[in-house]
């Protein structure tokens, strides 16, 4: 099985790379962290901290000089699953996450590894259904919350077949938020059918986490938008598109 590994986080998040990592060992079915030291100083040097840069997506840092190309700068270590969502940075760090339920924090300056943590074991795709990723780990990017100093990101678990959403701290390295989105929201989420791939976006004191179907149509989705609290509340908003097969 090749090995391909994160390139350059930097410009990989300036400019929306994705890579893949090998899959490795089946994640722990709690919330695991690994923490290292790290083998060269911290040093914050710009900030993406949701994809494309901000809500408006223009993918665009003013504070950076203009970029006249792009080389490797250093190659992080093997990660255990393939990389889909694009890296974010702050405060020195870059973020990455995988297929297989793992957030890792790597030095931005030199890539080595800091610290990861697992959210639990992703829910694989079951025969006869359709889709084009397996497992349904950390498909879309994250979003960070400066303010509140956490990272968010969404999975279905294996344990529950049910979409959460995480927050982790990034003091901690601990997951201190575990929303489930619940299969009775609207006219039914049906998880078989529905996708979490576009990315994250944080306001109002809500994660909205958007939804459409698999590759292939597995049935008759809608699209749709779920905000989950950041306070941790179950109260969730929720917007259902009134028509088929309109993912969002």
């Amino acid at each position: 099985m090749r090995k391909e590994r994160i390139l350059s986080a930097f410009a990989c998040a300036v400019l929306g790379v994705a890579s893949a990592g090998i899959v490795g060992a089946p994640a722990a079915t709690q919330p695991t962290t690994t923490s290292r030291a790290a083998a060269a100083p911290i040093v914050p040097n710009g900030s993406w901290t949701v994809y494309h840069r901000d809500n408006a997506r223009t993918g665009f840092d003013p504070t950076q000089p203009t970029a006249g190309g792009a080389t490797t700068g250093w190659v992080s270590p093997t990660l255990d699953g393939s990389v889909y969502a694009s890296p974010l940075i702050h405060n020195g760090i870059v973020y990455t996450a995988t297929l297989q339920g793992t957030v890792y924090a790597l030095n931005q300056a030199d890539g080595t590894m800091v610290w990861s943590t697992n959210v639990g074991v992703p829910r694989p795709v079951g025969s006869g259904q359709c889709g084009n990723v397996n497992p349904l780990g950390i498909l879309s990017t994250p979003v960070i919350d400066t303010a509140a100093n956490r990272i968010y990101v969404s999975e279905i678990l294996n344990s529950d077949s049910r979409w959460h959403v995480f927050g982790i701290d990034l003091s901690t390295h601990s997951v201190v938020l575990d929303t489930t989105i619940p299969a009775t929201i609207g006219s039914g989420f049906d998880w078989t059918i529905e996708q979490q791939r576009g990315a994250l976006a944080l306001g109002n004191g809500y994660v909205y986490v958007p939804f459409g179907g698999r590759a292939g149509d597995c049935g008759p989705y809608h699209g749709w938008v779920v905000g989950v609290p950041t306070s941790g509340s179950t109260s969730l908003a929720v917007y259902e598109t009134p028509s088929l097969a309109e993912g969002i």
